[in-house]
């Protein structure tokens, strides 16, 4: 069997099966941000996306539902990771989706 895939089409469906959780929620904001924004990071903007996959259901959930800004530290220290400029904007994009998705 040959396969006709290209680099970022395999990478693109390997992502979509690492977004499947055991958490409803987490499903559907996610079935929603891919089409949506994946394709429109940069590789940087990937990768942080790609690690904040690694995260269980339950502390990713409570860093994207987290919008206020005081409460950055508290995000920092639940997924336990650098806050980068790349993390922090796929968060934002994340929270804008969940904002969409729940309403």
């Amino acid at each position: 069997m040959v396969n006709n895939l290209t680099d970022n089409e395999t990478q693109l469906r390997r992502l979509q099966w690492r977004c499947r959780r055991g958490m409803l929620e987490m499903d559907l904001l996610l079935e929603k941000f891919i089409p949506l924004h994946f394709p429109r990071l940069n590789a940087a903007e990937q990768a942080a996306f790609d690690s904040l996959l690694d995260y269980p259901d339950n502390e990713l959930w409570a860093a994207i539902v987290n919008t206020e800004q005081e409460h950055n530290e508290t995000v920092n220290s639940n997924l336990s990771l650098e806050m980068t400029t790349e993390i922090k904007y796929v968060l934002s994009l994340l929270q804008k989706c969940c904002a969409q998705t729940l309403s």
